[in-house]
């Protein structure tokens, strides 16, 4: 399948802050090829991988020598795998996601839920230590 892609990339970074989230998505938006935020929406995938990346940073506790991988590959669909070795992510959270109150104020919660609404075929497995979550965007329409 990989050898039909349009366009695929892989992307390997140290994330031990926010920081170093924002310095992973300005490298992975502006090294993607111009024309593709023209077949989708560059902020809807910037969003999703914020939140994805800000949850390794928050909740995975990823060891410093343990790099996180960033992988796209363009194939009708725009289909995105992150991998770490981080500590598991309950799947009843990535499931039961729901958006919280706004009148409760919350000042999070809403991450997997926007992740669940914004990408589609969302996967989410831990094997061996290591973490991957994968989800596809779909092109403009």
């Amino acid at each position: 399948m990989l050898g039909d892609d349009l366009m695929a990339k892989s992307y390997q970074f140290s994330l031990l802050s926010p920081l170093d989230v924002r310095r992973s998505l300005d490298t992975i938006m502006t090294d993607a090829p111009a024309d593709i935020w023209g077949r989708y929406d560059a902020d809807t995938c910037e969003l999703v991988l914020a939140e994805a990346l800000n949850n390794i940073v928050e909740h995975g506790q990823v060891p410093p020598e343990a790099p996180v991988l960033v992988n796209w590959a363009e194939h009708e669909v725009l289909q995105i795998t992150i991998t770490d070795r981080g500590r598991p992510c309950p799947q009843s959270v990535i499931d039961g996601a729901t958006l919280p109150d706004p009148d409760d104020m919350p000042e999070g919660g809403f991450g997997w839920a926007m992740i669940r609404m914004l990408c589609q075929d969302l996967t989410y497995r831990h094997e061996r230590g290591q973490n991957t979550l994968g989800f596809s965007i779909q092109p403009r329409d």
